[in-house]
């Protein structure tokens, strides 16, 4: 803990018995309190029920902590935990991870039981007038620039590679969108995500 005291960075459990393994990011790779990592070695997480689903806390209840190891996969600036989160989960599809991307539902499918949940009352989040007002000034007066639009379309976009017709690449969009306005085109976003798919994935022929 004192070596990563500070640092923030990707770490892996990995379950000495069955070899499966487990992917998570921590802002504080040491911070033996409110640390990612080390909420693990704390017997109320584990135990708790109010702390969604996950695989990893019942395999270190069944399993032990003897029975696992801790690596640290790398050390990297906060703003990247993201990005090389994702590298590891696709590199190496840990068996313990319930969501497949970093930081997104996308890829797990919740249950009836916690979708009336969420549709019910949250007994512990009752935001004031005066927060709801200024969250709403805030998303009216909010300003996406370009470079902000240019990280959304790379990490979020359907990349279409476009060939003429003699089968030769001329060029790369990173969205649909992008796709749309560079060549000046009519047909809705989605109609032509649509055409493309069925045609041949990213592909676009002019």
């Amino acid at each position: 803990m004192n070596d990563n005291k500070g640092k923030s960075g990707i770490y892996l459990w990995y379950n000495c018995l069955n070899g499966k393994i487990y992917v998570g990011q921590a802002l504080d790779l040491g911070d033996s309190k409110k640390g990612r990592l080390t909420k693990y070695y704390h017997k109320s997480y584990l135990m708790s029920k109010n702390r969604g689903n996950s695989m990893l806390r019942p395999a270190l209840i069944k399993y032990g902590h003897e029975n696992f190891s801790v690596a640290i996969l790398e050390h990297c600036k906060p703003d990247l935990l993201n990005l090389r989160e994702q590298y590891w989960l696709d590199l190496l599809k840990p068996d313990y991870n319930i969501l497949k991307f970093s930081r997104s539902s996308r890829g797990y499918k919740h249950t009836p039981e916690t979708i009336n949940k969420m549709k019910g009352p949250r007994p512990y989040f009752k935001p004031s007038p005066e927060l709801l007002s200024k969250l709403g000034e805030l998303s009216k007066n909010r300003v996406y620039d370009q470079e902000f639009r240019d990280r959304i379309s790379k990490r979020e976009g359907f990349t279409v590679y476009v060939y003429n017709s003699s089968g030769i690449l001329v060029n790369t969009c990173p969205s649909i969108i992008r796709l749309n306005k560079y060549y000046g085109l009519t047909m809705h976003h989605k109609t032509l995500y649509k055409r493309i798919s069925q045609a041949s994935g990213y592909l676009i022929i002019i």
